[in-house]
């Protein structure tokens, strides 16, 4: 049952949308998450090659993320790799920008998503920035991004039922119209309804 409700939320996410620098889902907030290691040793050309990895990942906006503080060691480059949460096996993951990242580079150095058709990619698509060394198909590794907001229908309910009443309560000549007092009790009704429920 587990797996049949991971399968349709992966489902449910659309693959290489393409990012706006100010609609995003963590916009309005500070999103910084560490990079944590995913493997203490990588195999390229069957030697047995130690990894260390550390820094922190920021969001900038809609299509820039920031890295400050990376180091990594073992492999010559990486990629920055996104994939979902639900998607153990990387089958889904998507290629968050298009350059390698030298094991040599700045330690602090902004990225943006790749933006080619087809290939585009927002921060819809992915819970998980991996960091993955090419030379041994490895991820060495992973920035967990926060849980996306999400707008539910009951607030917006809760909304119009607070507001409703006040803007029904229009008067015609001091007197309250008989349509006003027929929306006042529907809205009444439908308040009473939907706290039984």
């Amino acid at each position: 049952m587990f797996q049949i409700l991971l399968s349709t939320l992966a489902a449910s996410v659309s693959a290489y949308s393409l990012c706006n620098p100010t609609n995003y889902p963590y916009k309005g907030q500070t999103v910084s998450v560490p990079i944590q290691p995913a493997a203490a040793a990588v195999i390229v050309n069957q030697i047995t090659v130690p990894v260390t990895v550390s820094g922190n990942i920021k969001v900038i906006d809609g299509c820039t993320f920031a890295v400050s503080n990376l180091a990594f060691s073992g492999p010559s480059f990486i990629q920055f790799v996104g994939r979902l949460n639900s998607d153990t096996t990387g089958a889904k993951a998507v290629l968050l920008t298009s350059a390698l990242v030298p094991a040599t580079i700045m330690t602090n150095a902004q990225y943006t998503f790749v933006q080619t058709a087809g290939n585009w990619v927002s921060y819809n698509d992915f819970d998980i920035i991996e960091l993955f060394d090419p030379a041994s198909k490895s991820v060495i590794g992973v920035a967990n991004m926060p849980a996306k907001p999400v707008v539910t229908t009951s607030a917006a309910a809760s909304t119009s039922r607070t507001t409703a009443p006040a803007a029904a309560a229009a008067t015609t000549g001091g007197k309250t119209s008989d349509s006003t007092k027929a929306t006042i009790a529907g809205i009444s009704a439908f308040i009473c309804l939907a706290v039984l429920l």
